[in-house]
């Protein structure tokens, strides 16, 4: 605060807007993120139970006749979809009955469905388990698991975009700010030289150029005013000191007047007493 304090007028008035500005962007810009991100995440999960679904409502074929290569093929669709890292089809005991592993993704295997819960973000992924019904009967489960990479990914991005639009705006703000402020500090700045030349020069009849009729207007009226009443009464001082000099000049005068008369009278009486 020190260091404010000790800054010009200028750059006060600089940094004050552009911390505002500065502020009031990164404020918007974390709205945006965060609700883009939680649209993201809100997204992915309604793609993915989707895609659980359809795999599900595939899957009751394969389930009624214990048929794993067909619940494979139903899982190979997957393929088109790169962020899935696993995806598992269980029996109705809840024992694995078919499984599709991501060709990018390491080796996983199917997972407990007991500790997963239907729709779940943990450690960078997310879990969604969809029933297989037939007739209104549960014959088993469908599991998939998908990687948040993208999501990851998008995150970067929009850190980078971020930093890019911060160092654009910056500088737009400084050179706005630069510009506008001129109208604004010129009436302050010609006071602040008008004061320094009078505290130098100690000339009253300085006056200052007034720009306006907001109170920067009404500070420059009563700064030329009072340099008039400043000035006034140095001219009245100067005249009573004129006026006291000349009284100190007739009074010695009067007084040298006075003592050649006594000294002209004593010589008189002397001569007289004398004589």
């Amino acid at each position: 605060m020190t260091l404010f304090n000790s800054l010009p007028l200028k750059l006060k008035v600089m940094s004050i807007i552009m911390v505002a500005s500065l502020v009031g962007l990164f404020l918007a810009i974390s709205v945006v993120f965060f609700y883009d991100q939680y649209m993201m995440k809100k997204n992915m999960v309604r793609e993915t139970n989707i895609l659980g679904e359809i795999i599900a409502d595939r899957s009751t074929a394969a389930l009624s006749f214990n048929d794993h290569k067909l619940a494979g093929e139903n899982l190979a669709a997957l393929q088109a979809q790169p962020a899935v890292i696993l995806a598992c089809i269980y029996d109705q005991d809840l024992i694995p009955f078919a499984r599709y592993q991501g060709a990018k993704h390491a080796h996983k295997e199917c997972p407990v469905l007991s500790d997963i819960h239907a729709r779940t973000f943990f450690q960078e992924h997310l879990h969604v388990v969809t029933p297989v019904v037939l007739r209104q009967n549960p014959i088993g489960t469908v599991y998939i698991l998908l990687s948040t990479e993208q999501i990851q990914e998008r995150l970067r991005q929009y850190v980078l975009v971020v930093l890019l639009v911060i160092i654009i705006v910056s500088l737009i703000v400084y050179w706005l700010s630069n510009t506008l402020q001129k109208p604004l500090l010129s009436p302050l700045l010609q006071l602040t030289d008008a004061a320094k030349s009078i505290a130098k020069n100690r000339d009253y009849t300085i006056r200052v150029s007034k720009k306006s009729s907001d109170e920067i207007g009404l500070l420059v009226d009563a700064f030329n005013d009072m340099l008039r009443q400043i000035a006034l009464r140095e001219k009245e001082r100067d005249a009573a000191e004129m006026e006291l000099h000349q009284h100190r000049e007739h009074l010695e005068e009067l007084v040298a007047e006075r003592t050649s008369e006594l000294e002209s009278f004593c010589y008189s009486v002397s001569h007289d007493l004398r004589t």
